[in-house]
């Protein structure tokens, strides 16, 4: 395999742990938000609990990926990263079917319901993660410095995404509005 091409997948990989610690922060910060929104979505118990272990496998999963690859260059831990994202695009796609308009609380974090580009995303996080683990790209990545400069790669990686996220936001607005007046019940 083309060594350009595993590091940037591995950069990816590492992307997707980041984002699943940020995840896991910003869901334990509002805690108390991720049960409203349990609640309001309708899919999974509300019950604390839930919400409880949703974010405590964003954090294992996204800091047990990270350190496995950055620490021992083992790959092992983007399976269950692959497992969680798959399980979210699953669960994006079963909320969009059955309650289409419902408020998806992830990636933009704009209010707005969840869409189809985002179990792509998801979709294609799991495919990356469990591609990059079968290909055995942790251990073809040495030495340590290598896989430190892969993360910080990684973390520019997100701090740009989310960059462009907020400089989108004004443009995606007007397209999102007739979705949270339907939601708020405004006309």
């Amino acid at each position: 395999m083309d060594v350009t091409f595993a590091l940037a997948l591995l950069v990816l990989c590492t992307a997707g742990s980041i984002v699943l610690l940020v995840a896991g922060t910003r869901h334990a910060a509002g805690y108390h938000s991720l049960v409203d929104l349990l609640r309001r979505q309708r899919l999974l118990p509300a019950a604390p609990a839930v919400a409880g272990a949703l974010v405590a496998a964003e954090l294992t999963v996204g800091a047990g990926a990270i350190a496995l690859f950055v620490l021992a260059g083992s790959t092992i831990g983007f399976v269950a990263q692959a497992m969680l994202y798959a399980a979210f695009a699953g669960y994006l796609t079963v909320l969009i079917a059955a309650r289409p308009g419902t408020e998806c609380g992830c990636w933009v974090a704009d209010g707005g319901p969840a869409r189809p580009w985002e179990v792509a995303l998801g979709t294609a996080m799991a495919a990356a993660s469990l591609g990059a683990t079968l290909a055995g790209l942790g251990t073809s990545v040495e030495p340590l410095a290598t896989r430190l400069l892969v993360a910080v790669g990684a973390a520019g990686m997100v701090a740009a995404a989310t960059l462009l996220v907020q400089a989108w936001r004004p443009a995606l607005r007007p397209t999102l509005q007739p979705a949270l007046r339907a939601k708020s019940g405004s006309v």
